[in-house]
């Protein structure tokens, strides 16, 4: 096996732990909530094997993880954190009006910025 799988492999393990521990949840809770074997858990946490995409999904819809932070440890663990990190007061503004949007104006606000920084 690839020494750089089982190592990924290990530290997501050691991320989907530190999620689940750091919200309160003991495997057999987590087996319960998810379907799945306490086992199969720990074998995650563990890295002796990868989880499928179907826990992933459930994780990141249970605990609102990103799940590129999940899967290479980069980036904020939560999206909270992102928004956070906010700088500026207009960031606040912009974030604030997104958040009060339908989903088509939304998209059609998102579209707007996109062409305008494609110009640049």
């Amino acid at each position: 096996m690839d020494n750089s799988f089982e190592l990924s492999s290990k530290l997501l393990g050691e991320r989907l732990k530190k999620i689940r521990t750091d919200n309160g949840y003991s495997r057999e809770q987590l087996s319960e909530l998810f379907g799945i074997s306490r086992a199969s858990i720990q074998n995650y946490e563990n890295g002796e094997r990868s989880p499928n995409a179907d826990y992933l999904v459930q994780f990141y819809k249970h605990f609102g993880i990103n799940l590129h932070w999940l899967l290479t440890g980069n980036k904020a663990a939560k999206f909270q954190d992102f928004i956070d990190s906010v700088s500026s007061p207009r960031e606040e503004v912009l974030l604030h009006l997104a958040r009060q949007m339908d989903s088509r104006t939304l998209n059609h606000l998102i579209d707007f910025l996109m062409d305008i920084y494609a110009k640049k």
